[in-house]
């Protein structure tokens, strides 16, 4: 098969002298070098999220320690930043090589494309990573379920992004996991998927809700995604009585 959209990430053997690097906790320069590994496979659309987030990274550190590692890494490594969107690593491209399709080498087919062709392919490149869904970087056994989900006629993957656009954030994978679950379990009953959609959304936000507070305590009701659990649940009252 030809060299395609192989993408290498460079880790440069001078960090080994950089006393930022030796100043971190192992488990953060754990993280460190996972962050940049999934930089690549998410075109440096790092999920802002911090339960999505060690969720995608596979940490075992639980959510407290976790940020804790994400603020030594930040502290000491200023160029991994955020926006309101995700988080990213400032001048990334210097850490890889990506080799995009349209500059493999091939066969010529007939005369070669303009410039403003070209930069339109790449326009439209940037476009699509731009849009990635925040749901790309769920777990194998998610990514499946939601497949899954779809592939029974029930479009998800329409009222996730209708849900985004709406509310203005990303649902918890666990939250669009337990939803589809309700899905598989109830298919028969779903009559208006998006009031089905509302009453699930609800229903799961308040159990994992419930689930998170038993496991992390007080510190996870003073995380964002704990704010948005409750927006969830406090704004969608309405719409799911009527559903």
């Amino acid at each position: 098969m030809p060299y395609k959209n192989i993408v290498f990430v460079k880790l440069e053997k001078r960090l080994l002298n950089d006393p930022r690097w030796w100043s971190m906790s192992e488990p953060a320069q754990l993280i460190y070098v996972k962050l940049i590994l999934l930089a690549a496979d998410t075109y440096n659309k790092i999920p802002k999220n911090d339960i999505v987030l060690r969720k995608a990274l596979r940490s075992r550190l639980n959510l407290k320690s976790f940020q804790k590692c994400l603020k030594e890494i930040k502290n000491n490594f200023p160029k991994f930043k955020d926006n309101k969107h995700y988080c990213y690593f400032e001048e990334f491209e210097t850490k890889t090589n990506y080799i995009p399709k349209r500059e493999i080498p091939r066969k010529s087919l007939g005369f070669p494309k303009g410039g403003a062709d070209k930069d339109k392919e790449e326009e439209e490149d940037k476009d699509k990573e731009k849009n990635q869904p925040y749901w790309t970087v769920f777990s194998e056994k998610n990514t499946g379920l939601l497949k899954t989900v779809y592939k029974k006629g029930f479009n998800i993957y329409a009222l996730l992004n209708r849900f985004k656009k709406e509310c203005g954030f990303d649902l918890p994978e666990k939250v669009v996991a337990k939803v589809c679950e309700y899905f598989v379990n109830n298919q028969e009953k779903v009559r208006d998927n998006w009031a089905w959609f509302i009453v699930s959304v609800k229903k799961a936000s308040e159990e994992y809700f419930a689930e998170q507070n038993i496991r992390e305590g007080q510190e996870w009701k003073n995380q964002s995604a704990a704010q948005s659990i409750k927006t969830i649940i406090a704004g969608m009252g309405k719409e799911a009585r009527n559903a």
